[in-house]
Parts: structure tokens; sequence; C-alpha cells
């Protein structure tokens, strides 16, 4: 038994000196099974929201510049942009009761030989249709300016980039990119221009320097068509309580091409005083009475109207008709009290009368005669009277008196309504 006893030390030993070289090991875990995730790489921030507005013949893009990095750290100089698309789908939008819209003259035609309305000879002219892109192009390089409000609220700049159909050119959105020298290239034949008819997708990716690029955007997809043309006969005429819009459809689209169907009109307007900030106020159905009214306008101010019709897919509004000016300066009397009483006390002649129906009365003048032949003059007035009574207490005994009542509104022009039925007493 000794021999065993003197193995147990020194197996102890040795698993300590073991357990102590494991102890460096476990620490810069050695063997560790589970995968380390290294930290991102260092990119420029991703835009994060695109918008686009159909114009004609161009699709608008515009987004708010980026400044920093992924961690949040401010770039050394302003990004610059590509701007890359590809085609999607042609759009079928007509229908039975539609007939095909005849394409601008920049859409390729194929005729059907086969297609030949009963009674005809000539070969109805279709549309044709081009398979979609699948692969992102880039059309676009926007330069980023050394002006770009670094620090300021990204609300007050936009980017724009506007794209009439550019050709575009293969590209891989993860390379770090340097532009061809002279792009984009021009556009030179009817073929590069954007299609009615079809789904657009956009991307932008931001370009920061030493060529650091971001994630490209949200891919955007646009519903491209030939907007309409201006609505025409637009008028505008004021009535008591609003401003009465009327006009007629638009006869073209913007290119001068067939009309297909719109879904109804946008009813925009401004003051005079900022011309170029035109606001939309509300819709009018294309199955409505082209007539809207507008009574949250302000009093006494010249006001700026315009219409334009929208798409039925995808609501993109056409060309706006020209804007018709308009003063909101009342010019219209409210309606006069329907009912005049008398009475006498002591105290007086008592009037009493029906409340003008008018929401703009602002107070009301009492007019008096004194005999058949005597006119009428007010009684006050400077002051108008707030309530529906009033009491003569100037009147003479064995005179005769006549009485009307005229409403008055709370216009710059206090315009002041027509007299209320007359009547008529002796003073006992």
């Amino acid at each position: 038994m000794a021999p065993v006893k003197r193995i147990f030390p020194k197996i102890q030993m040795l698993s300590m000196a073991v357990g102590l070289l494991l102890i460096p090991c476990l620490i810069a875990h050695c063997g560790h099974k589970t995968n380390l995730h290294p930290p991102a790489p260092r990119r420029v921030a991703t835009i994060p929201k695109l918008l686009a507005d159909v114009e004609c013949e161009t699709i608008v893009l515009s987004w708010e510049p980026v400044f920093f990095d992924n961690k949040g750290t401010l770039l050394e100089s302003p990004a610059d942009y590509l701007v890359l698309r590809r085609r999607g789908d042609w759009i079928e939008i007509r229908t039975s009761e539609t007939p095909a819209p005849t394409p601008s003259p920049n859409t390729l035609i194929l005729f059907d030989e086969t297609a030949v309305e009963p009674g005809e000879s000539t070969p109805i002219a279709r549309p044709t249709v081009h398979p979609p892109e699948f692969a992102f192009k880039l059309i676009g390089y926007l330069p980023g300016t050394q002006d770009s409000p670094v620090g300021k609220e990204p609300a007050n700049y936009k980017m724009i980039f506007r794209d009439p159909g550019l050709p575009g050119i293969e590209f891989e959105t993860a390379e770090k990119y340097k532009p061809p020298k002279g792009f984009p290239p021009e556009k030179t034949g009817a073929d590069l221009d954007l299609l009615p008819g079809y789904s657009y997708y956009y991307k932008v990716q931001a370009v920061g320097p030493g060529r650091l690029t971001s994630d490209p955007s949200q891919a955007l997809e646009i519903k491209y068509f030939d907007i309409p043309g201006p609505p025409r006969d637009l008028t505008a005429e004021p009535a008591p309580d609003s401003v009465i819009l009327a006009w007629n459809p638009p006869e073209t689209t913007c290119t001068g091409s067939q009309l297909g169907r719109i879904g109804g009109y946008y009813i925009e307007r401004t003051l005079k005083d900022t011309p170029d900030i035109f606001d939309t106020i509300g819709t009018v159905s294309v199955s409505d009475e082209r007539i809207y009214r507008d009574g949250s306008f302000r009093k006494d101010a010249v006001y700026l109207y315009r219409v334009r019709a929208f798409t039925l897919e995808g609501k993109l509004a056409g060309l706006p008709a020209d804007p018709v000016e308009i003063s909101t300066t009342d010019t219209f009397s409210p309606d006069p009290p329907a009912v005049l009483k008398t009475a006498y006390s002591s105290r007086g002649v008592h009037l009493l009368w029906e409340p003008s129906p008018s929401g703009d009365v602002a107070g009301y003048r009492i007019y008096r005669s004194t005999g058949t032949d005597d006119p009428f003059r007010p009684l006050s007035a400077d002051e108008l009277i707030r309530d529906s009574g009033y009491i003569d207490d100037s009147v003479v005994q064995d005179q005769l008196y006549r009485y009307y009542v005229t409403a008055v509104d709370d216009s710059t022009a206090r315009n002041e309504s027509l007299p209320s039925p007359s009547v008529k007493l002796v003073i006992p």
C-alpha cells in the first residue's frame, strides 16, 4: 500500500499544473466554439427616405442629404449620390368602357395586322409591351456641394434629381465606385424616354470621402403615366360664405396624346403674396360635379386658386390650370329681420324683432320716422344694437311714429341688410 499512497500526491500536483495551464487558454477563449461578431465596417449612413414626383415626361426624386456615417460620426466632406433605376412590368389600366389611349410621339408602336375593326382597313396601333428589367442600372451621379448645410436641420435642404429617361449602365451597388468621365451620357434617342404605363423602381446610394459608400436606400416604386393636361375654363365666383370654383376637364395628356381615365381633381390655393406655395385644400371625385365650394378662406384677403386632374392609377397630379385671382372681401348684405313688433309703456316704445338668419351679423340699426312724410333716420347710427330688442324713450304724446330695423354684418365694409317690415303707432 505504500507505493499507492506515494502516487496520489503526484496525481494531485499534476492536476493542479494542468489547471494552471488551462486558465490562460480559457481567458483567451481557447477552443471557444461560438462565432464571434466583428464590429460592422464603417459606411456612410443610408438615406432614410426617398420621395418622388411625376412631372410631364420626367420623374423627380428628392431626399435629405446624409451628413454622418453609420456610427454617427460627421463626414469629413459632403457626400455624393448615385441614382439607380430599373423598369418593372407594364401596367394594364384600360377597361372595356375606356379605349386604349393614343401613345405619346416617343412611344414605340406595334401595328397588329389582325386587329382590324369591322368595316375598317387600317390596322389598330397598339403600344409595344417592353420586357421588365431585373437589375438596377446607374442613371445619375449627383455630386455634393461644399455649401451643404452640415449641422442644420435636414428638412431645410433637399437633394433633387430629375430623370427624363436617362440611359443607364450596369453597376454593382456594393462596389466602391468612381463615375466614368462625362457621366451621365446625353440622351440620344426616343427609346431612352420613360415609357408611360410602366412601373419604375429607384434607389439612391451615398458616396462619402475615400469612396466610402452607404447601403442603397429602400427601393421606391413609381407607376409612371403621361399626366393629364391642365383643366380648362377655370372660374372663381364669390358667394356669401364661400368661393365657388368651376372648370371643364382637360382634353389631352401633358404630351398632347389622348387622355386616359382620370380619378378626380386636386383643388389648390395660396395667398397672392405667396404665389409659389400652393396648398391642396380638397379633392373632387371624377364622378362628382366639377364644382368646389371653399368656405375655409380668410376674409379680406386676395387668393389664387388652381385645379389639377389626377390619374386614376397612382393619383399622379397633372398640369395645373392657370390660376384665377379672387378677393374675399365681403360685399354681401345679411338677411334682414323678418318680423318687427312694437308696444308702448310708460318707459317708451318697446321694439322687438326676430334675429337675422345670417351667421355674420354684428348688430342691428333702428330707423324711425315722425309722421307719414318724414324720412327715416337711424336712432343709433354710430353704435350697433347687439340684442333683438330696444326701448325708444324719446317719444312724445300724440305723435305718429314709424320704425324698421336692419342687420349689419361683421365685415370690414359693414354691409347692411334691407329694411325689415315697418311698423307704426301713435303715442297716446
